[in-house]
């Protein structure tokens, strides 16, 4: 990450809009919130601002807003765990006096923006950590707090091809900042009701091909079990740790008819096939949308070779 001059940016302007992208994960919320608690902690007097629509399973987080377009253009303005311009939440962040991307996504989509990336890293939370490490600021419990959420998470506590020891030690020094590891597990791992049934409901209707399982939840069965996409589509790793079972797949058909693909492995490049589909991610965990479910079945096919390669 060549670019060095971020403090000076937050020190020289006012008002800051940090941006995240649209189904947003724990990485993606903990990595806004995180850099927004730093700002607030470190530079007294800032306007800062959490853009993107909220989302009621990250309530414990706060409220995020859509910005109206004068703050943003008077603003500095942080994308941050956003690999593309499609999945940003909140389409005026181009409207920002300055655009700094921090990501650890491949960048194979750039867009006009600053970049500070690191695709080997573990979270877009580690490279914060790191980034406000060496910044010699304060990192405050909270501050750390949303940090250790996002790499937990983001990790699948510490259980990812991506995770490595720059990981575990980013992780360290969260935890020596006094963040509550009992109660930070607990909202990173629990489920609602509905989405306990939604995982249930991929449970019982996966297929399992060695060597991959996959799972294709339609409308049909999301109506007959009274889910919505929400309640099922973040759960793909339902499908993780099968024994036999080297990558894994979770298609869930959206309002639309298009359906949300969601592509895991231990070790298989599954982004290739997320790329060749319009999607994109890490190497071992993309995403991807199929325009029907003659896609969907190509799908299952490309992932089979990938699988079968290791």
């Amino acid at each position: 990450m060549d670019y060095k001059n971020w403090i000076e940016d937050i020190k020289n302007n006012q008002s800051i809009v940090i941006y995240r992208h649209t189904h947003p994960d724990g990485d993606a919320f903990g990595s806004q919130f995180g850099l927004c608690q730093f700002i607030i902690d470190n530079f007294e007097g800032k306007s800062v601002y959490l853009a993107g629509e909220d989302q009621d399973k990250f309530d414990f987080f706060g409220r995020t807003q859509k910005i109206d377009d004068d703050i943003v253009a008077d603003s500095l303005v942080f994308v941050v765990d956003t690999a593309n311009a499609d999945r940003i939440d909140g389409a005026n962040y181009n409207l920002g006096k300055k655009i700094i991307k921090i990501d650890h996504h491949i960048n194979n989509q750039p867009y006009d923006a600053i970049e500070m990336i690191d695709d080997k890293a573990g979270a877009c939370c580690q490279i914060l950590t790191d980034l406000f490490i060496e910044s010699g600021y304060e990192i405050t419990p909270r501050c750390a707090s949303y940090l250790a959420f996002g790499i937990l998470t983001d990790t699948i506590n510490m259980t990812t091809a991506n995770t490595s020891v720059n990981t575990i030690r980013a992780y360290a020094n969260l935890f020596d900042k006094g963040i509550d590891l009992v109660n930070i597990n607990r909202h990173a791992f629990s489920k609602d009701i509905k989405a306990f049934h939604g995982s249930n409901l991929i449970r019982t209707n996966a297929i399992l091909e060695e060597p991959i399982a996959y799972c294709i939840i339609t409308k049909e069965l999301l109506q007959a079990a009274d889910l919505t996409c929400e309640d099922v589509q973040d759960y793909v790793n339902e499908l993780r740790g099968i024994k036999g079972i080297e990558a894994w797949v979770l298609f869930t058909q959206q309002d639309d008819d298009t359906y949300k693909v969601s592509l895991r492995s231990y070790v298989s490049r599954v982004v290739d096939i997320a790329a060749a589909h319009g999607g994109g991610g890490h190497v071992n965990a993309s995403g991807a949308k199929a325009k029907n479910i003659a896609e969907v079945n190509t799908i299952i096919q490309e992932l089979k070779q990938v699988a079968n390669c290791q």
